[in-house]
């Protein structure tokens, strides 16, 4: 098998290098989880490409994780969690005031959010304190404490 083969046979692996290129640190996890499958989880992920596809090359079912944060990018999740925890409304007004406009990437989540990429900075909070008591409030952050956002490889046209 070639590797251009390997590739399009495997958009888990196209995926991770594809991260990886753009300089954002890549770690596997169990498929349809956020389980690591590395020793030390985002603290193990890496850009180099021999590494990443050792860890996706043979395995096309392992879940892609991306550490966040410089230089990894910085996430903005959108969820809908019903009528009353609707993020896309604000989507929709941060587009239309072009605030989405230096998106990276975007992705679907397997929740039916979206998880919209931004060039990574030093910011360290989990989110934004305002959004704390308003469901319609998207969050730029970093996804959980552990510094990962883990999504299948959907990635959308930046403003798609």
């Amino acid at each position: 098998m070639t590797s251009r083969q390997r590739l399009d046979d495997n958009p888990v692996l196209r995926m991770a290098l594809s991260c990886a290129e753009r300089g954002w640190p890549v770690f596997p996890c169990l498929w349809d989880s956020k389980v690591p499958l590395t020793r030390h989880g985002y603290l193990d992920a890496s850009t180099d490409p021999d590494q990443v596809t050792k860890w996706f090359a043979r395995h096309p079912h392992r879940n892609l994780a991306v550490a966040t944060g410089a230089p990894g990018p910085d996430v903005l999740d959108i969820d809908y969690r019903g009528p009353a925890a609707h993020g896309f409304p604000a989507l929709r007004r941060l587009r239309a005031a072009g605030l989405l406009d230096g998106a990276a990437a975007q992705v679907r989540t397997p929740g039916g959010g979206r998880h919209v990429y931004f060039t990574g900075s030093a910011q360290r909070t989990a989110h934004l304190a305002e959004a704390d008591d308003r469901p319609d409030v998207l969050r730029r952050k970093h996804v959980g404490n552990s510094r990962e956002d883990v999504g299948r490889p959907a990635l959308m046209r930046a403003g798609g």
